[in-house]
């Protein structure tokens, strides 16, 4: 999933928002997407507002959802970005809320990465080997039960639709119950998430 990053720009200084805007791009990377950093879209920094305004909305037009930055508020560019992500209907992540979401998600990846050996890109791709479907099946339960994320966020990280997402959550019990290979891997990356949370 191709995401834009978009924040305040003008008004600070350059060290500062490469900062934020690298940062972002590792934030996104390490949630699966595929970050969009409008610092790389090939204009010189000295060239006009207006100019980088139009190169920007190029690119966001080619994404998938926008991830709005601390300080997108104060953002003359950022507003104007998230509108139109909001017309086209985007999906609109906001930092905050994935920086609270990542801690979680990056324990439930890790855990199903020491259990299954499975890395999440390797389970988010079009696979339909029998491993990556339990692992996503346990990916997309533990965020929507822990971290109460919606299915629409869940289904764009495992780069599936909400039909699929219903499927998961509808049949897990199931799985559980009857599958002892399932309840197995279910029941070693329970334990490993239950560490972490008390540790």
């Amino acid at each position: 999933m191709k995401t834009y990053i978009s924040g305040k720009i003008t008004g600070l200084s350059f060290k500062e928002v490469k900062k934020n805007f690298e940062e972002a791009e590792e934030l996104l990377k390490s949630l699966g997407m595929t970050p969009v950093n409008p610092l790389k879209n090939g204009l010189c920094r000295s060239e006009s507002w207006e100019k980088h305004m139009i190169r920007d909305i190029e690119m966001l037009m080619e994404c998938d959802s926008i991830l709005m930055l601390e300080n997108w508020i104060d953002s003359k560019g950022a507003r104007i970005e998230k509108y139109i992500a909001e017309e086209r209907e985007l999906m609109i992540l906001f930092e905050s809320k994935i920086v609270k979401h990542n801690t979680h998600v990056q324990r439930i990846q890790e855990a199903i990465h020491e259990v299954m050996g499975l890395r999440f890109e390797e389970y988010t791709t079009k696979s339909r080997q029998r491993i990556a479907y339990f692992a996503r099946m346990i990916f997309v339960n533990h965020c929507r039960e822990c971290e109460n994320m919606t299915l629409t966020e869940i289904a764009r990280l495992v780069r599936r639709d909400h039909t699929t997402m219903h499927h998961y959550i509808n049949n897990y019990n199931d799985e559980v119950k009857y599958n002892p290979e399932f309840r197995d891997i279910v029941g070693r990356v329970d334990n490993i998430l239950s560490k972490s949370v008390s540790q």
